[in-house]
């Protein structure tokens, strides 16, 4: 099945200012305020590298690409690494003043989505980050129109979970990590579907890249 991202950065630029959006939709991002590129990927089998971001220097990756339609159903993934147990660490999200999250909110590991912070409130998956120091494959799907989001963690789903907001009418810009609160660690292979993926297909993403879950060797997201 080919899973066909609507946006993908595997954020293994060497230099510059570019993250290369490779689903061939144009969605390219911009590095801010000077994250570490080079750093080491989270993808087993490959020799791409990561990015890796420090929460006090408000780094990120802008783009121009706004996917948070109102009545519409999403997809986010990408693999992170989490430097240390901290609070408020935000993976991705929109930059408005409707803004829209997936982070880690407490040194519990507790994971929150949220897609919209003018309304509603988190949706929360307690303990759900299995640790700081380790990669860790994430994915959230939510459908607007039923009112649901579901957080998978290495594949494997931690629950679906009704939601009391909808994607606001100034969500912003998708972003990975944010400026006022930024990812504090390192960032791979982001990637954005404008549908719900399938558990099926988020479990094979999640087996392409973890040693243990039988994808060998890591085949990319189009072809999986």
């Amino acid at each position: 099945m080919a899973t066909k991202p609507s946006l993908y950065w595997r954020l293994g630029e060497a230099s510059g200012t570019k993250a290369v959006d490779l689903s061939g939709n144009g969605h390219d991002g911009t590095y801010k305020n000077g994250p570490t590129l080079g750093a080491g990927g989270g993808i087993y089998t490959s020799p791409d590298t990561a990015v890796q971001f420090a929460a006090a220097s408000g780094h990120r990756v802008d783009s121009a690409y706004n996917p948070f339609i109102v009545g519409t159903a999403r997809t986010f993934a990408g693999w992170a690494l989490q430097t240390k147990n901290a609070t408020n660490l935000r993976m991705i999200g929109g930059n408005g003043t409707n803004a829209v999250y997936l982070r880690i909110e407490d040194a519990n590991n507790k994971v929150d989505w949220r897609a919209n912070t003018s309304v509603g409130a988190d949706v929360s998956w307690s303990a759900a980050w299995p640790a700081a120091g380790v990669w860790v494959f994430f994915a959230i799907v939510f459908d607007d129109p039923n009112d649901t989001a579901e957080l998978f963690i290495n594949g494997a789903s931690w629950g679906k979970k009704t939601t009391t907001d909808t994607f606001g009418a100034s969500p912003g810009n998708f972003q990975a990590s944010q400026v006022s609160v930024p990812w504090n660690g390192s960032l791979d292979e982001i990637m954005v579907w404008e549908r719900a993926l399938s558990a099926g297909e988020i479990m094979g993403i999640a087996k392409a890249g973890i040693p243990g879950l039988g994808g060998l060797p890591y085949k990319h997201p189009y072809s999986i």
